[in-house]
Parts: C-alpha cells; sequence; structure tokens
C-alpha cells in the first residue's frame, strides 16, 4: 500500500516540477519490475511508455524514437504531396513534379502495369516475350545491356562514375562486378545460411513476373529456372573481394584490346551520351571477372541472356508483383526518384533555421570528445594519432541539407506524364544521363535526402550529414533536456563520426582520397583491438539476434555503435561541467541513467513486434561502456556487465 502511494506522490510532483515533457521516464513501479543489468532494452522501453507525447499515436506506444520520427516525417510529405486548392499548401513550382508523380503513382491500376511496361520496354530493346517477333540470331547482348545502361539498369556489366579514390577531385568511370539484387552472390553459391529457401523464393518470384508477362505456368516455371542457372554461373566468376586489388586506370582503347570480344564501342555508344568516355580514364576494378565472362557468354543459348535482362529490367521497375500502389508505396517512391525537390518542401514547411546552430554546437562537443579519447588511446602511435586528429578536425558537417538543395533544378525540367512506368523509366534514364555527363561538366554536387530520419558519413567526402527529416521530435528539439539531446541525437553524431576511422574509414584521409597514413605499429594494434572486440560481439549477437557479426567489415557498425554512445556521453559529461546541473524530474533517477534510457528509447519497438536486432543495438552499444554500468550499478559478470571487456574507442 505504501509503495503506492509513494509512486503517485513521485508522479504528482515530477508533474508539478517539470511538466509532461519531462516524465518521459518516470513509471517507476513498470521499470522497478526489470533489472536494467539484465535486459536494460526491456528496462528503458518499458519506462514511461505512456507519458510519450507522440501526436496519434496511443499513451501505450512501444515505439522507438527513430520509427516515430521517421512516421512523422511520411505523415508531413503524404500531406503536402496531397495538397490541393481545398487545402493549404505551399504551391512551389519545383514542387509540382513531385507531386504530380504521387499523385499518377496512387492513380495507377494493377492491370495496367504489364501492358504499359510491355509497350516501354519494346520501345528500345530487342528482348523476347515483349517482341514477339525476336529473332535469337539479331540478338547482341552488348547491345541490349549498353541500351538498358541508358535507362539505369545494371545487367552483367557494371558501371559507373564516382571520384578517382586516390584524388577526390578527380573522376573516373568504374567497371566492376555486378551486383546481385534479390539474392545474394553467397545465397546462389548455396554457402549461406537458408541458401535452399532463399533462392526457391526467388524462383517463385521470377516466375511470378513471366507468368503476368503472359507464360503459362510451366514456360514461366522453366524461364525461372534458366535465369536462377545463368545468375549462378555469373556467381561462380565473381572474385572474393579479397582477391580484388586497385588497378591502375587505362584508356578505352586499352580496354578494347584486352577485352577484344566484347563490343566495347558499341556499349559507349548506347549508354552513354558524351564522347569523353573514349579520354576519359577508366577502372576496372575486377579483370578477372570480365575475363571469365567472355567464356560465359560464349557457353550460354542467347535466349537465356535476352531473358535475364528482360527480367532485370522488370526488376528494377519493380514490374507487376507490387499490384497494389498504395500511399506507403507512393511516398516512399517519391522520395527515392525525386529526393531533391522532396526535400526542399519539406525543409521549408517543416524545418527551422534555428535548428542549424543548436545541433552544431552538439556536433562541436561531440568531434571534440572524440579528440580527447583519440589522444588518450595509449595504443595509437604519435604519428597516426597526429593524422588521425587532423582528420576528425576536417570532418564537415552538413545539418539539416545541403546548400545546393535550393539551386538544384534537374528534376524540376522533367517533364512527367500521366503514365507512372513512363514517368519512372524516363527519370532513371535522366539520372543515369547526369552521371555520365559529369565526365563532360565536372562533378555535380552530392545532394543527400533531406528527409531521410537518419545521419551518415560520406568517406570521400569526410562528411558527415545530419538531415532535417532526423532533426524532428521526438529524436531532437532544442527545448528537450541535454541529457536527452546528447544521448539521443550525440549517440547517432557519434556513430556516424566513429565510421571516419573503421574498418573501411581509416584508408581514407582528412579529403577523402584513399592513402595509408597509419603507420604498421598502428595497423597491429587496430587489429589487434578488433580480434578482442569479434568474439565479445558474436556472444552477444548468438544470444540476442541469432545473427553472427562475421568478420571485420561487419564488425564496424558495433564499434561505430558502441564507440558512439561513448563518445555522446564523454561529450554530455563535458557539456554539464561547463554549464550548470539540469533540472531533474523527481526521484532519485540521475541525469547518467535518464542519458542512456534515451539511448535506448532509439530502438524500442512494441512487444507484439519485438526486434531482436533492435535489442542488440542497445547489448552491443552499452555492455562495453564503463560510464553505464556506473550510472546503474551492474556488478561485475552481470550480462550489461562482463567480466571481459574489449573496446577500440
Amino acid at each position: 500500500m505504501w509503495k503506492c502511494l509513494v509512486f503517485i506522490l513521485v508522479q504528482i510532483c515530477a508533474a508539478s516540477l517539470v511538466g509532461n515533457l519531462w516524465q518521459i521516464f518516470q513509471r517507476i513501479p513498470r521499470t522497478r519490475q526489470v533489472d536494467p543489468c539484465s535486459d536494460f532494452y526491456q528496462f528503458a522501453c518499458e519506462a514511461g511508455a505512456n507519458d510519450l507525447d507522440v501526436d496519434s499515436y496511443s499513451e501505450n506506444t512501444t515505439l522507438g524514437f527513430l520509427e516515430i520520427a521517421k512516421q512523422r516525417v511520411a505523415e508531413s510529405l503524404s500531406k503536402s504531396l496531397s495538397c490541393n486548392s481545398s487545402t493549404w499548401c505551399n504551391d512551389e513550382e519545383s514542387f509540382n513534379n513531385a507531386r504530380k508523380f504521387y499523385s499518377v503513382c496512387l492513380d495507377t491500376q494493377p492491370e495496367s502495369t504489364l501492358p504499359e511496361l510491355k509497350t516501354i520496354i519494346k520501345s528500345f530493346v530487342n528482348l523476347p516475350i515483349v517482341n514477339e517477333s525476336w529473332d535469337e540470331k539479331d540478338f547482341k547482348w552488348v547491345r541490349e545491356v549498353s541500351v538498358l545502361r541508358k535507362y539505369g539498369v545494371q545487367a552483367i556489366i557494371h558501371e559507373f562514375v564516382a571520384r578517382d579514390w586516390k584524388n577526390v577531385s578527380a573522376l573516373k568511370t568504374y567497371f566492376v562486378a555486378p551486383k546481385f539484387d534479390f539474392v545474394h552472390k553467397e545465397d546462389l553459391l548455396g554457402t549461406s545460411r537458408n541458401s535452399g529457401e532463399l533462392v526457391s523464393f526467388y524462383k517463385r518470384y521470377i516466375k511470378l513476373i513471366f507468368k503476368k508477362l503472359g507464360l503459362s505456368i510451366q514456360k514461366a516455371g522453366e524461364v525461372s529456372e534458366d535465369i536462377v542457372a545463368f545468375e549462378t554461373e555469373i556467381a561462380r566468376i565473381v572474385p572474393d573481394e579479397s582477391e580484388v586489388t586497385p588497378p591502375e586506370p587505362i584508356t578505352f582503347y586499352t580496354l578494347k584490346n584486352r577485352f577484344p570480344q566484347m563490343d566495347w564501342l558499341t556499349y559507349f555508344i548506347n549508354s552513354v551520351k558524351t564522347s569523353a568516355i573514349l579520354w576519359s580514364p577508366l577502372i576496372v576494378i575486377n579483370e578477372e571477372y570480365y575475363r571469365r565472362l567472355v567464356n560465359l557468354i560464349s557457353r550460354t543459348q542467347s535466349r537465356v541472356i535476352a531473358q535475364y535482362l528482360l527480367f532485370k529490367f522488370m526488376f528494377k521497375f519493380r514490374a507487376a508483383v507490387e499490384d497494389a500502389h498504395s500511399p506507403e508505396y507512393c511516398l516512399e517512391d517519391v522520395i527515392k526518384k525525386m529526393k531533391t525537390n522532396v526535400g526542399k518542401v519539406f525543409v521549408n514547411n517543416y524545418y527551422s533555421p534555428e535548428t542549424k546552430q543548436s545541433v552544431s554546437e552538439i556536433v562541436a562537443d561531440v568531434k571534440e570528445a572524440f579528440a580527447e579519447i583519440l589522444n588518450e588511446s595509449v595504443w595509437l602511435d604519435q604519428s597516426t594519432k597526429d593524422q588521425a586528429l587532423e582528420k576528425l578536425h576536417a570532418v564537415r558537417t552538413i545539418i539539416g541539407y545541403s546548400d545546393d538543395l535550393f539551386t538544384d533544378n534537374r528534376e524540376a525540367s522533367i517533364r512527367l506524364t500521366n503514365n507512372y512506368y513512363k514517368n519512372c523509366v524516363e527519370l532513371a534514364r535522366r539520372e543515369a544521363e547526369i552521371e555520365h555527363m559529369q565526365l563532360e561538366k565536372g562533378l555535380h554536387p552530392w545532394i543527400p535526402s533531406s528527409v531521410d530520419p537518419n545521419a551518415f558519413y560520406n568517406v570521400t567526402a569526410n562528411t558527415i550529414f545530419i538531415p532535417a527529416g532526423l532533426l524532428i521530435p521526438p529524436v531532437y528539439d532544442k527545448t528537450y533536456p541535454k541529457y536527452r539531446n546528447y544521448g539521443v541525437l550525440g549517440a547517432i553524431i557519434g556513430h556516424v563520426l566513429t565510421h571516419g576511422f573503421d574498418f573501411e574509414g581509416k584508408d581514407y584521409d582528412s579529403k577523402g582520397s584513399e592513402q595509408t597514413w597509419w603507420t604498421t605499429k598502428s595497423l597491429i594494434a587496430y587489429y589487434s583491438h578488433l580480434e578482442c572486440v569479434l568474439p565479445q560481439y558474436n556472444n552477444i549477437s548468438a544470444s540476442e539476434s541469432r545473427e553472427s557479426v562475421g568478420d571485420f567489415g561487419g564488425l564496424s557498425e558495433n564499434v561505430a555503435d558502441s564507440g558512439g554512445i561513448q563518445v555522446a556521453f564523454r561529450a554530455y559529461m563535458n557539456w554539464k561541467r561547463r554549464n550548470q546541473q539540469e533540472l531533474l524530474p523527481a526521484g532519485t533517477i540521475t541525469s547518467e541513467k535518464l542519458f542512456f534510457m534515451n539511448f535506448a528509447k532509439l530502438w524500442c519497438t512494441p512487444q507484439s513486434n519485438s526486434s531482436l536486432s533492435n535489442k542488440y543495438h542497445v547489448f552491443n552499444s552499452l555492455a562495453s561502456v564503463p560510464s553505464f554500468t556506473d550510472a546503474f550499478g551492474c556488478e561485475p559478470g552481470s550480462k550489461m556487465n562482463p567480466v571481459r571487456r574489449c573496446k577500440l574507442w
């Protein structure tokens, strides 16, 4: 009885002192039912769930902050995209195309999908099934591959324009081994877990597409088997990444001489609008793949290759399988295909310019905290430490949106029709054209999506981007307590910042060029630390997510999780030392505990839809953080305070 009375009094005091906003984590009886040192995910996610002030969501929601932010962005954009004369909207000319694309997508009827796509592809390629008069004798695979590349479809040959990894101010045309869209290389080769089940589902997917293209069930099944068999052969000739070494650039004429069996001139004439490609430096990352490809093509029936190309086109434009064009589907599509126009309207309507200044302060504090950690790292020698600090200080930050967002008019100049798939194909063609025109006109400004509710790091630009779509409640608000803003947004910033020094980032310097700036001594120490960390994360993942971290490449996200929260916590403690104590909710809870509880709230999901990977994020991030175990008094050997503890940063 007396416990209930104390609970009621605590609730009343908290409400009167700090208001509803600071009661988010104050359902003390519920949190006391779970030991934070045994299951911090459940402890934090149950804490104050009923107090989340989330517009249209019930008070019992246990959605994580990232998921709520994603839903709020979607709701805001849906309202703007659906704007008509009867509702208020900011009717900018540049946004008209995005609104039209969304509207046409919603109006697309499932029964019209296949006839439209068949008509579209028949107009520019010579492939069977869609072309009744197709003749195997007239089939030239390089020609069809090159025409598809013109519309953004990468098949058999994978080519793109990007910065030179040794000199980021220069552009190169790269040729690499093809990517596998639906299943991975390991699935096709039968070396991954559940590969048989995944490949079986893949075959059914292909069969469904060709059945809807007019083939009988039996014939569609045969085509599906042929396509998967051919793609499996492609997987066999793709070298492992460990076998690939960065080559020196070559010319177009050298490429022709090395692979004379392939009609490279036809490829470039059809796929690349500019003649600059003829003298642009080319980098063939996987030469062995293209050598083996010549033999594979010679022993494969033309019809099988042609059907594979047809499938790649249909897969690119999501043909026939997603019959219902729901608002969710169309919103996702317009964000992906018209990111600058959508970004403009979101920034204009939902982003405050004042946000940039307040977020900049958090970024500066996080960078300063990371610099302190680098300086204290005894395993880094001074030379490597100096280079790391130089790179850290050179990191550029884009907050909210890129400065080039409002000067970019590429999407506004495209003429859209009332045919959804024609619009998709035209947008893809325009994107591929702009990519190749960079060889003639220079590097186009990097304009990341402003509505993405997630931050990321660009290794070749040494830049972190914090989109406007992330800088909204409940992820961030300048009125939130510092323990919340540093525990949530600060941890996200710390996470992406550490990617500049992870397994991939360590190979790039302060300018974003690929360069070895680590001494041998520091590299040995780096890998030694990773060797210690890897089993620790695998032990956690095995018990929580049932998935293994695997190798050093898969380890990067895990190191960024734990490193990011440590950097953010130090940044918060530095802020506390510079400023007076924060006003806290009533009770015995500390700001340190609230910091970690807010962080965990990023990943919460309803119990009915519990995500083991989200739970793993919390365990992985905090189990190696001494400041967490100090805050909650976790005994050595408890789940959140393992006896063997390794960390990189």
